[in-house]
């Protein structure tokens, strides 16, 4: 499987956090996402089986519920209302996965 990325941008509001992964000659019926909790997963759906675009582990929690996307003809706006209304610094936790793979972690000095 190819590693997961794309060109995508985010923004927010007190209430809602907004994403838009950028794809061209998409339709509704090719694209599943799954939103939960901390993370939302993009998926390309293909006849042998759904292709990961996009992984995206969140900052802080959303409302999967009261959250929603729609697909256009460039991109997949997704709307994500926001569980706490914090202001997020960034849109994913410093703990995660980066494009290439390879986990970046956050290193925390501990004076004994």
């Amino acid at each position: 499987m190819p590693s997961p990325g794309g060109r995508y941008a985010w923004f927010q509001s007190d209430g809602n956090i907004c994403i838009n992964y950028f794809r061209k000659n998409m339709a509704l019926t090719d694209v599943r996402v799954e939103i939960e909790r901390r993370k939302v997963s993009l998926y390309l759906t293909i006849p042998t089986g759904d292709e990961l675009l996009k992984k995206f582990q969140l900052l802080h929690e959303v409302v999967p519920e009261d959250s929603s996307y729609r697909v256009t003809a460039t991109k997949i706006e997704i709307k994500l209302k926001k569980a706490d209304k914090v202001c997020w610094s960034h849109l994913e936790s410093q703990d995660c996965v980066t494009g290439s793979g390879i986990r970046k972690l956050k290193l925390v000095r501990v004076q004994l």
